[in-house]
């Protein structure tokens, strides 16, 4: 195997853990909320481990397979539009994972230990939200990128 074809093999997986990691989520995650506090805190925590070593392993390595491809690439450059929207999205990802993922995993946990559900549901309503955006964002560069748009 070619060394572009093992990096585009990596770059593909982890677009795929990344993706299905988030329809995971919004598979399980309200299934979570009627459960008890201690599997929701379980939930929560969970969630919070993920967004810090999970995605940010997936996300680093879509970010260097990615660069790598385009450095070796006789035909795409880092100005094609796709490029811009594979750097856009891992952007997104990881700005969503800092400051609203996480911090949120650890709202939902404090609103379980202190028994405030109006909170915890807020919280877990933001994150539903918000990874869906993260999802669509996560499709519509892998679409860019398939159809090599601006290419």
């Amino acid at each position: 195997m070619a060394m572009r074809d093992a990096l585009l093999v990596i770059h593909i997986i982890c677009v795929a853990a990344w993706l299905g990691a988030n329809l995971v989520l919004a598979f399980a995650g309200p299934m979570a909320v009627n459960a008890d506090a201690s599997a929701r805190r379980w939930w929560a925590e969970v969630r919070g481990k993920m967004g810090k070593i999970y995605y940010n392993i997936a996300g680093i390595l879509i970010l260097i397979t990615g660069v790598i491809l385009v450095i070796d690439s006789n035909s795409i450059e880092f100005s094609s539009m796709f490029i811009s929207i594979g750097f856009l999205a891992v952007i997104i990802g990881a700005l969503l994972g800092i400051f609203v993922f996480g911090p949120g995993s650890r709202e939902i946990v404090s609103a379980i230990d202190s028994g405030d559900r109006d909170k915890e549901h807020a919280v877990n309503n933001r994150l539903t939200t918000m990874g869906i955006i993260d999802t669509l964002v996560m499709v519509l560069a892998i679409v860019a990128m398939v159809g090599h748009w601006g290419l």
